[in-house]
């Protein structure tokens, strides 16, 4: 479920966004910029009877721009194209994008959101969810 979801936000952010790299795991070394980095964290869980489940999903999001003179009008761009778009409504064709925030400082600029989707689990307790059902569940 979380790979859905993360690559929907992959593509997402590779049609906004184009040229620009997406690190979806931890970087070592060796970071390419500008750069977009990736980290997801399941807040909260909500079963429900026949194996349903309500899944929250936490995404945030950090963008280190290149060596740009004027990071600052760059970043305002992004921060505006974000929170003025209407591809930034739904991750994928699955799930609402809720509490969409972006901001920036001098250096970095920051995106947050939660996502809420609807699956189910195998009749087995303690298996993973194995499929996102149905469409945006408002």
């Amino acid at each position: 479920m979380l790979d859905a979801l993360s690559t929907a936000l992959i593509l997402k952010l590779k049609e906004t966004f184009p040229g620009i790299k997406v690190y979806d795991e931890p970087i070592q070394q060796g970071m390419e910029t500008p750069c977009l980095n990736i980290k997801a964290n399941r807040i909260n869980t909500d079963r429900q009877v026949n194996n349903a489940v309500d899944v929250a999903v936490f995404y945030f999001i950090t963008y280190t721009p290149g060596d740009s003179l004027d990071k600052r009008t760059e970043m305002n761009g992004m921060v505006w194209t974000i929170l003025n778009s209407k591809r930034w409504k739904y991750l994928g064709d699955f799930a609402h994008i809720n509490y969409l925030k972006a901001n920036h400082n001098d250096e970095v600029m920051t995106i947050s959101f939660e996502v809420k989707i609807h699956g189910s689990y195998e009749a087995d307790p303690g298996e993973t969810i194995t499929k996102i059902e149905g469409g945006v569940k408002l």
